[in-house]
Formats: structure tokens, C-alpha cells, sequence
């Protein structure tokens, strides 16, 4: 219950950041910057209460290479007990995923880079799916539609491109996505507000998979 250090792999050792020599000490001992983060007393508790404790992808600071950095581990605590059921020691197995999480955040970054670029943009932006779904659209094009962002998912935008357009749409579309190649067209979109229809040129970039399949569209629409 004094969290003394039993056992601890090679792995375990380096993640630490440390030597052999904390085999023995105190873990609060053997790694101060445990301080303030919530692990010693969640271990302390599974002592108390017998429960396991189990964590994705959460964020531990430890001091490695000299400097104090942020990790971040799935990992269990899970209570080992002896004969008479009671709890002797505490098993800790965890799983570096540090790259995954950044590697996520970095992308959760762009995106909200690229979504503030895209809304103080006079065009039209969106995203599209295979199906030709909006993943994403900037309030262009709900302002243009005069659209609600609930109907959005609901409405049908062959409505709103003029018929004369319409068939050559679909042809350079179709081509677009089976050849999985850049698009391009002009064509007109009705506007509510001046009820007429109103020229744009569409222009789509294709977003491949790493392995070269077509996953979504990006794409602008400029009046």
C-alpha cells in the first residue's frame, strides 16, 4: 500500500525515464513529478475499494531526457489478491499511443485552421463524401440558399441548379469521380433572395486514401 516498486520491465523503465535503481522506492519517490496528477491516489483507491482502473488515452507528464514532457498511455491498474481475496499488489500494463494522440490532434488543428479560413472566405466552401453528402459547408452557402443549417442534410441541391446545367453536371461529376480527377465547371444556382439564378464557377479536389481510393471532395463554389 506504500506503492513501492516492485517489478518493472525494460519498457516500463524507459517510458519512466528512469533507471533500475527506482526497483524498490516508493513510486511518489521515484518519479516527484507524479505530484499533482491524479495516478498515486487512483492507486492508493484500488487498494481501498479492490476495483480496476482502466484509461484511454490519458495524459501523463514524466520527466524524460532531463525535461518534463506530456505522454499519453492507454493503460489498467488492476488488483492482484492473494488467497483470502485481499488485494497485495497492483498490475500496471500500459500502451504508449503518444504519436496517435498528437498525430490527432495536429489533424483536429487543421481542420479548425482550415474551418475559420473557410468561413472569413466570400466563396462557398464545402466537403462532400462519396454519396456527394456536405460533411462540411461554410455559412456561404446556407446565407446563399437561405437554408437553415437543420435542413441542410435534407435538401435536395439538384433543385437549385438550373436545368440547363443540370445533365452537363452530372456527366462532368460522374467523369470527375470515376477518373478520380480535379473538377471543374461553371454553372448557375438559384438564389432565393433575388429569385434568379446566379453564375458560379464549382471547382473540386479529390482527397485519396493511402491507398488511392476516393474517401471526399473539398471544394469551392465563387459567384
Amino acid at each position: 500500500e506504500d506503492l513501492v516498486i516492485e517489478f518493472a520491465n525494460d519498457q516500463m523503465i524507459k517510458t519512466w525515464g528512469k533507471t533500475r535503481a527506482v526497483i524498490g522506492k516508493k513510486l511518489e519517490e521515484a518519479l516527484p513529478e507524479l505530484e499533482g496528477q491524479p495516478f498515486i491516489d487512483i492507486l492508493k483507491n484500488i487498494f481501498r475499494t479492490g476495483e480496476s482502473y482502466i484509461a484511454k488515452e490519458d495524459p501523463v507528464d514524466l520527466e524524460v531526457d532531463g525535461r518534463l514532457q506530456t505522454f499519453y498511455y492507454s493503460f489498467s491498474y488492476r488488483p492482484l489478491r492473494d488467497a483470502s481475496g485481499k488485494v497485495y499488489a497492483i498490475w500496471n500494463s500500459a500502451t504508449d499511443v503518444t504519436e496517435l494522440v498528437q498525430a490527432r490532434i495536429q489533424a483536429q488543428n487543421a481542420v479548425r485552421e482550415y474551418r475559420d479560413l473557410a468561413e472569413a472566405m466570400p466563396h462557398i466552401v464545402w466537403t462532400t463524401d462519396l454519396e456527394g453528402k456536405l460533411v462540411y459547408y461554410n455559412n456561404s452557402l446556407t446565407n446563399f440558399l437561405n437554408l437553415k443549417e437543420e435542413d441542410i442534410d435534407s435538401f435536395d441541391f439538384s433543385t437549385v441548379i438550373h436545368p440547363e446545367d443540370l445533365i452537363r453536371f452530372k456527366e462532368v461529376w460522374e467523369k470527375s469521380t470515376k477518373e478520380q480527377k480535379f473538377f471543374e465547371m461553371e454553372f448557375r444556382l438559384y438564389n432565393p433572395e433575388k429569385n434568379d439564378f446566379v453564375w458560379f464557377l464549382n471547382r473540386a479536389t479529390p482527397i485519396l486514401d493511402e491507398d488511392g481510393n476516393l474517401i471526399r471532395w473539398i471544394g469551392t463554389s465563387t459567384n
